[in-house]
């Protein structure tokens, strides 16, 4: 490539071939990659290209990243979602939407460095559903293993290991070498802390046999790092430090500043498996000669040390290292220190100002008053009728206050009225569905335990009928009956199951809704499934109504839209509960459905106002249906 870059002529060209080759170098040599990317951006911006500026800051940040500077990696980043925001206003083209899920990603992955989990979530969050309406399968699989590592970072492997299974199946139809050796990496170390050592070997295998001749030294690095961790885990110390040694030396020779942490950390965890403490704290004092930035890993470090030293008697060692750890606590909020008393400053030199611009005020004041002394009486009618007039104008604006503050608290009781019957309204609904449900539930029961029960009754009395020799010349229409029958008890439980699932209350909403969904029989239509922290809700009603709204959207988008794939998710958080349902059905009229609401869109409404809750519907014909609803939690 860089030979098609010296016979290259336009700026333009030279421009794209430089933001490859810095994309080509971003996970083997940061430098390089650095150096390409500034080239690129330079010549994009000399050519005004909006879509090559975000593309080229997308991987500048990138070489940022692996320089351990997460400020300047956030920097680009968000300058790139920026442009790529602008584009898609103008023209929502493929090319623009996948800019776009990049460049959130990007965020995403800035959002991380920083220790800023609930922005990282909702950067990926915002890019999934896109990805996959576009078919960005890569990014998908991507974002699968930043879910996963989010986990994985969390100690939560267990909940890591789905998002790395479905990468499993995603890898097998898009080609993804370098992305999939990474996220087979990290999973092998999530096997390693679920003690699945058997299956992280094998996995090592084929990462080898992929890196063979590689030179993405990123990769190659990790590989090492983390095929020490299985050694030390089975035992094999000798084994384990001589992969860390090869980790630490690409990590050095290739300037990858942020991936030391790791390496070091394995060092001094294996030295005292081995009983060598003072190995041990050799590596911990490296961990805290790194950059001023991994301040949380300079703390970590620092506590081990105090602990160990503690052990070893050196209470003076101990104790310095305890005081260390206690100011690096502290400069964790430095920042924010520092911010309150810039605010603070401003704030008081605004009111020196306005201070003096008080006693500017005040001595003109003093000096009109002498200037009046000294006029004539020339003055004096014009005196007594500006006087005349401000009492007129005073009393207007005392007539005009008042007036208005009738109006006010007449607004404000008619509020508080609406208010009431709003209340009113939807404690009413709260009543009214409790029957419902009441009644769904005596139905369901009735249904299960009677006529379920009498159908099984008579499906036994045929059984045995048939088994009868004198019925011979009857078993196929006995087959037959038997047969319906058997469909008639599936269908009567699917019915009484969806009246009132013993799932949910059994297994929570995440289950119901699977449960559900297992029972459409539809093999047209794709459903995804993505519930986090729904096990918190325990109130049985929120519970029950959450539940019937999602399975109303369902049932919506399949029966309506004719939808092929259906994304569902459900958040919640400590203050809010959201949940969003897209699919890529036929789409409607949004002003023309809302005003002529239907029976299942009332009841759907009044479901999301009984919770105290917003719904926003965006839809176009033939582009699919996105409905959002966000509740807050009292």
């Amino acid at each position: 490539m860089k030979n098609v870059l010296k016979k290259t002529s336009t700026s333009l060209e030279k421009a794209e071939i430089l933001y490859h080759l810095a994309e080509a170098k971003s996970n083997s040599d940061s430098t390089e990659a650095f150096k390409y990317s500034r080239a690129a951006l330079e010549l994009f911006e000399k050519n005004q290209d909006s879509l090559g500026i975000a593309r080229a800051r997308n991987v500048l940040g990138l070489s940022y990243f692996n320089f351990g500077d997460p400020e300047d990696a956030e920097k680009n980043h968000r300058q790139a979602l920026e442009i790529a925001e602008k584009l898609i206003r103008k023209d929502s083209s493929y090319k623009h939407m996948k800019l776009w899920t990049h460049s959130n990603f990007s965020m995403g992955v800035s959002m991380s460095i920083q220790g800023k989990k609930s922005e990282e979530l909702e950067y990926y969050l915002a890019a999934a559903p896109i990805a996959r309406k576009i078919k960005d399968y890569r990014m998908l699989a991507i974002m699968n293993t930043n879910f996963a590592i989010m986990y994985v970072n969390n100690k939560e492997f267990e909940n890591a290991y789905p998002y790395f299974e479905e990468n499993t199946s995603l890898f097998k139809n898009i080609e993804l070498q370098s992305t999939e050796i990474h996220d087979r990496l990290i999973f092998a170390y999530c096997l390693k802390e679920l003690d699945s050592l058997d299956r992280m070997k094998t996995i090592l295998n084929n990462v080898k046999d992929n890196l063979a001749g590689s030179s993405n030294n990123l990769q190659i690095q990790l590989y090492h790092n983390i095929l020490g961790e299985y050694y030390s885990k089975v035992g094999n110390y000798n084994l384990a430090l001589d992969n860390y040694a090869k980790s630490k030396k690409i990590i050095e020779d290739n300037n990858l500043k942020w991936y030391l942490e790791g390496v070091l950390e394995n060092y001094s965890k294996t030295y005292l498996k081995m009983g060598n403490r003072a190995m041990a704290k050799k590596y911990l004092y490296e961990l805290l000669a790194l950059s001023e930035t991994l301040l949380q890993t300079k703390i970590n470090a620092s506590e081990k040390l105090a602990i160990l030293e503690e052990e070893d008697g050196e209470y003076k060692k101990a104790l310095k290292f305890l005081n260390l750890r206690n100011s690096l606590k502290d400069s964790l909020d430095s920042r924010n220190i520092k911010n309150d008393i810039a605010q603070l400053e401003i704030q008081y030199q605004t009111e020196k100002k306005e201070n003096k611009i008080l006693e500017l005020q005040n001595e003109n004041s003093l000096t009109d008053l002498n200037l009046e002394k000294k006029k004539s009486q020339n003055y004096l009618l014009l005196i007594l009728l500006g006087s005349l007039s401000f009492i007129l104008v005073s009393g207007y604006l005392t007539y005009n206050n008042r007036r208005k503050k009738a109006l006010l608290k007449e607004q404000v009781q008619s509020q508080e009225i609406q208010q009431l019957k709003v209340e009113q309204e939807r404690k009413l609904f709260g009543v009214m569905m409790e029957g419902v449900e009441q009644e769904r539930k005596r139905l369901a029961a009735d249904l299960h335990d009677g006529l379920g029960g009498r159908l099984s009754g008579i499906s036994i009395k045929l059984s045995r009928l048939a088994e009868n020799k004198k019925a011979e010349t009857l078993l196929p229409h006995l087959d037959d009956i038997l047969g319906n029958l058997d469909d008639s008890l599936q269908e009567l439980r699917g019915v009484a199951r969806n009246l009132m699932p013993e799932t949910l209350l059994k297994y929570g909403l995440k289950a119901a809704v699977e449960d559900y969904c297992s029972t459409l029989g539809d093999k047209e239509t794709n459903i995804t499934l993505q519930f986090y922290n729904t096990e918190n809700v325990t109130d049985k009603n929120e519970l029950l109504t959450l539940y019937r709204i999602i399975q109303e959207l369902i049932n919506n988008a399949i029966k309506h839209a004719k939808a092929t794939e259906i994304l569902v998710q459900c958040i919640v958080s400590d203050d809010k509960i959201d949940i969003t349902i897209e699919d890529d059905g036929r789409g409607f009229e949004v002003d023309n459905v809302t005003k002529k609401m239907g029976v299942g869109l009332t009841s759907l409404k009044n479901r999301v106002d009984y919770l105290n809750g917003t719904m926003d519907i965006r839809s176009e014909i033939n582009e699919g249906t996105s409905i959002n609803i966000q509740i807050e939690k009292a």
